[in-house]
């Protein structure tokens, strides 16, 4: 019986592809985005993430301490660069943007300064809900609206599940999804495509951001980034200093830090004001039917 040698079993065998394949990446390395991401605004955070941007079609998670609402300086640059683009000729009319359980009614005229046109904010919606299951409900219903291209969700208790079926709806449809969670989701797993933690830096006037879940080798060191509010920052506390200048504490109590002139330690969110918002671009808001498949 005929038997090939070992070195002609070898050389029959096809000589494998060369590395690196278009479809297929290293752990090591970040890998080439295959979706459209929109511009962080910082270039620091742009070298650290897959395709230089916050991803399209895909959740991304955003983690902050108790009482810390850094949300609106880390997403805000990045928003006016994405609305503009929808609105450009030739794109599709995805111009509409969804807040889900905001922890504050926006302040339209802080959010026009730091760059969104009246266009932008006559295309916001605001959902106020306050049980879990509702809040979700409201963002996949936004998440499936041809309309939206940006969904922003406090979503403090979320299970994996319903968590992983706000991931498909966002990649079935492009959107920008973004969810904000309390430093403790950090022990749970989750399906987000992207997780970073953001926290208030020591010195006044920056951000720590650090990627927590990523495609790629891991981040070994959070980064500093300038907070885009640090002019207005500036200007606020300016102001407080001025009026406790001409406060006057009462007689028999003992004056706060902050009746001193001292300023808050943390930024002041560009959340404050009341003010009517449009109706929703999505369909089915007034009744919340269905939500017993989040329960």
């Amino acid at each position: 019986m005929y038997r090939p040698s070992p070195l002609a079993v070898v050389d029959s065998v096809a000589a494998p592809p060369a590395w690196p394949h278009p479809l297929v990446w290293r752990a090591d390395t970040l890998p080439a985005a295959h979706h459209p991401v929109w511009p962080t605004g910082f270039a620091a955070l742009d070298a650290c993430l897959p395709g230089s941007g916050w991803p399209c079609g895909a959740l991304t998670e955003v983690l902050q301490p108790a009482g810390q609402h850094l949300e609106w300086q880390l997403v805000l640059p990045a928003l006016a660069h994405g609305l503009a683009q929808a609105l450009s000729p030739g794109e599709q009319a995805r111009q509409g943007w969804v807040l889900v359980g905001a922890p504050h009614v926006p302040h339209l005229q802080g959010l026009r300064a730091r760059g969104l046109s009246a266009a932008h904010l006559a295309s916001l919606v605001s959902v106020e809900a306050h049980e879990p299951v509702q809040r979700l409900w409201a963002c996949e219903q936004a998440l499936l609206s041809p309309s939206v291209a940006a969904v922003l969700a406090w979503l403090p208790h979320a299970p994996t599940q319903a968590l992983r079926r706000l991931q498909q709806a966002a990649q079935r449809h492009g959107c920008v999804l973004w969810v904000f969670r309390p430093l403790s989701a950090q022990a749970h797993a989750t399906p987000a495509v992207l997780r970073l933690h953001a926290s208030a830096h020591t010195c006044p006037g920056w951000l720590e951001v650090g990627v927590l879940k990523r495609r790629g080798p891991p981040l070994a060191q959070p980064l500093q980034l300038p907070s885009p509010d640090l002019g207005l920052q500036a200007t606020l506390a300016g102001a407080r200093w001025l009026r406790a200048q001409h406060r006057q504490p009462s007689v028999g109590t003992q004056p706060t830090g902050h009746s001193l002139g001292h300023p808050p330690t943390h930024p002041t969110p560009a959340l404050a004001r009341p003010s009517t918002l449009p109706s929703s671009l999505f369909p089915s808001h007034h009744a919340l039917a269905g939500t017993e498949s989040f329960a």
